[in-house]
């Protein structure tokens, strides 16, 4: 995960463990993912196809890097996107990428 450097992967700073816990330094993205935007701004789903286009252009561009790297992520969803106050979106959730 700390050797993903692309503008749509969320970034990795450290981790570290402590007690029994593993805690990962990552940005704060405040939004959330786009489970929690469309539960709070959309509850009967996103239906302006530019927003949808906007988030999956994003999206496709962090998975077009993953390919390249020949890496996969192997769980994409709306709730490992996440985005920031500017509406950035990053891939998250590396816990089933694989290499």
């Amino acid at each position: 995960m700390s050797q993903c450097k692309h503008k749509n992967i969320v970034s990795y700073y450290v981790s570290f463990i402590d007690a029994s816990d593993l805690w990962l330094v990552m940005p704060l993205l405040q939004s959330g993912s786009i489970v929690d935007i469309i539960n709070m701004k959309y509850p009967t789903g996103i239906k302006n196809e530019v927003i949808l286009a906007s988030i999956l252009k994003e999206v496709l561009k962090g998975l077009n890097y993953f390919h390249n790297e020949g890496r996969i992520h192997r769980d994409i969803k709306a709730g490992n996107v996440l985005m920031d106050n500017q509406a950035n979106t990053y891939i998250s959730d590396f816990g089933v990428s694989a290499h």
